[in-house]
């Protein structure tokens, strides 16, 4: 279990990964696979998220590079038709891939009145469904960049990545 516990002002803070830590999948392939079944995507894009992960987890590539192409095409989408989207996602997909081990270590540090953060690459209105399903008190994730209700394909700061996290 990747969660790290650290003083703060306040008490004790404990942090966890979200991608094959508390959910058993990567939220990128399990956001495409759905929006493929939904017909929002094609195949081809698809394919190439479910590859890209692959590679990533194999040591192949620096996710950081396909990251940022992939918030780019999201540029034009609708931010309330996004956060639906999301939250559908969680509903639907996500909510049944929650690690029993990764809710047992939230309830640990719960109990000790622990505050419990996630940290993930993933971006925040995407894992935001799961985070209020498991009571968590706050999330560091990439954000979108929205102007005017739209989503800008652009990034609000630094990837939240590998060293980006901390």
């Amino acid at each position: 279990m990747k969660s790290c516990a650290t003083d703060a002002t306040n008490g004790k803070v404990a942090f966890f990964d979200v991608d094959h830590t508390l959910i058993d999948a990567n939220t990128a392939s399990l956001y495409a696979r759905h929006a493929l079944g939904r017909g929002e995507i094609g195949l081809v894009e698809a394919l190439g998220t479910l590859c890209a992960m692959a590679r990533y987890r194999m040591g192949w590539v620096d996710a950081g590079p396909w990251m940022r192409r992939a918030v780019r095409n999201l540029a034009g989408l609708d931010e309330d038709f996004f956060r639906t989207r999301c939250e559908e996602l969680y509903r639907e997909v996500m909510s049944h891939h929650v690690l029993e081990a990764g809710l047992d270590q939230i309830a640990w540090h719960r109990e000790r009145g622990h505050q419990v953060v996630l940290v993930t690459a993933s971006l925040h209105t995407v894992v935001r469904p799961l985070a209020d399903a498991l009571g968590v008190d706050d999330v560091v994730a990439n954000r979108a960049i929205v102007v005017n209700g739209e989503l800008t394909g652009e990034l609000a700061s630094a990837l939240c990545y590998g060293a980006g996290k901390l």
